[in-house]
């Protein structure tokens, strides 16, 4: 049975006319997303003429990411759509986030070949919010110029930076910088590729001078 005498659509219908799985139909008309119109007196589900372009709305929401509770509050005017969207975004930031963390762990891991032992300490390192690892790096400074008369250099050591640009911006680097296109610092890992270099670019190669020409006499 396709539809009934009143238009209704069968689940079957219903999955069949979107291209969702029954099963996945189901779950979500037990989730509230997409609750039956009414049901036939053997209790199967029958919904409404509305109810494909409802479990469209539902499919789009969910592949994005969108959790059941506020697919929910969007369907019943709870929410708005912008809304829910813009905090789901942020939440996928935090993902990326935290993904790009994972990699940029993994690669160093990969390109050090970092023993097991040693995978704690740089897992822990690199978990460090900005305020700690400047904390260390400056602890690092005070006890290894301890006693030296720098106040210049030590200054100067404080003073650069010590995290890479998230996403590189060629015109907002400093005069006279310049931004790599290929990776030279393995030693920062991948997530450090598009470094800025402040360092003056190098002369161009010596080379021989060529003698100069001498005019031939015209023939007497």
């Amino acid at each position: 049975m396709n539809e009934n005498g009143g238009g209704l659509l069968t689940i079957g219908a219903l999955a069949r006319r979107t291209g969702v799985p029954v099963k996945t139909v189901r779950r979500w008309s037990d989730e509230g997303l997409l609750p039956p119109a009414a049901r036939t007196p053997a209790g199967y589900r029958l919904y409404g003429p509305e109810a494909p372009a409802r479990l469209e709305i539902v499919r789009t929401l969910r592949d994005l990411g969108v959790g059941v509770a506020d697919i929910r509050a969007v369907l019943r005017s709870e929410r708005t759509v912008a809304d829910a969207a813009g905090c789901w975004a942020d939440a996928l930031d935090a993902q990326i986030r935290t993904l790009r963390l994972r990699r940029a762990v993994l690669r160093a891991v990969a390109a050090r070949g970092t023993a097991a032992e040693e995978l704690p300490d740089v897992h822990r390192l690199a978990r460090l919010t900005a305020a700690e690892r400047r904390r260390i790096i400056e602890e690092f400074i005070a006890d290894a110029l301890d006693g030296v008369a720098a106040p210049a250099y030590r200054a100067g050591l404080l003073a650069r930076p010590r995290t890479c640009p998230r996403t590189p911006r060629p015109t907002s680097l400093p005069p006279g910088s310049t931004w790599p296109t290929t990776y030279s610092a393995p030693k920062y890992g991948p997530h450090c590729a598009a470094w800025p270099s402040t360092a003056p670019a190098p002369p161009p190669p010596n080379r021989p001078r060529r003698p100069p020409r001498t005019r031939r006499g015209s023939p007497g």
